[in-house]
């Protein structure tokens, strides 16, 4: 309830970092603490829409590196194997 506050305070803000960083957050909880790879993988993409509209190399990467964890545990191998090298690539720049 916590980090969904504090993206309410961001949003009002228009601080698309931090955006970004409290969505990756409640994306990862969702999937570590909670088991819903589903919501996890719902969140990291709007961490990864508002990464890739600011140019945050870094924080794509982490966050498709990610995804595709969640997204491989909940049997969608293709996505999560697009995810990946898309991570790879990212990291290799």
């Amino acid at each position: 309830a916590k980090l969904e506050k504090a993206l309410l305070i961001f949003e009002e803000l228009k601080d698309l970092q931090q955006q970004a960083n409290t969505l990756f957050h409640i994306a990862f909880i969702a999937g570590h603490e909670y088991d819903d790879d589903r919501k996890a993988v719902e969140f990291y993409e709007k961490a990864l829409a508002i990464w890739q509209q600011i140019d945050d190399d870094a924080g794509k990467a982490m966050c498709l590196t990610y995804a595709a964890n969640d997204l491989r545990e909940k049997g969608d191998k293709e996505k999560s194997l697009a995810y990946s090298n898309a991570a790879l690539l990212l990291n290799r720049k």
